[in-house]
């Protein structure tokens, strides 16, 4: 679920504007800037326990690096000549 998130929101971010790579950059290098305990553990407080928010607790911290890797290669891509 991460990896499709990261994917969808990198490769947005590669193919829009100057303005949305920015903001969606911004708020991936503050998700990768959390630390994962606290997170958890604030997703656990906030839904309770289970597997739903364990689930949801991985996804909010798995999506970033696989954002910045669609972002990076799809702007890579951009950039050859076809």
């Amino acid at each position: 679920l991460g990896l499709a998130v990261g994917l969808a929101t990198g490769w947005l971010d590669g193919t829009r504007a100057r303005v949305v790579a920015t903001l969606v950059q911004s708020v991936v290098d503050l998700v990768v800037a959390l630390p994962a305990l606290l997170v958890g553990l604030l997703v656990a407080a906030v839904l309770g326990p289970g597997l739903v928010p364990a689930v949801l607790a991985i996804v909010v911290l798995g999506w970033a690096p696989f954002a910045r890797l669609a972002h990076r290669l799809t702007v890579a891509a951009r950039a050859e000549d076809w």
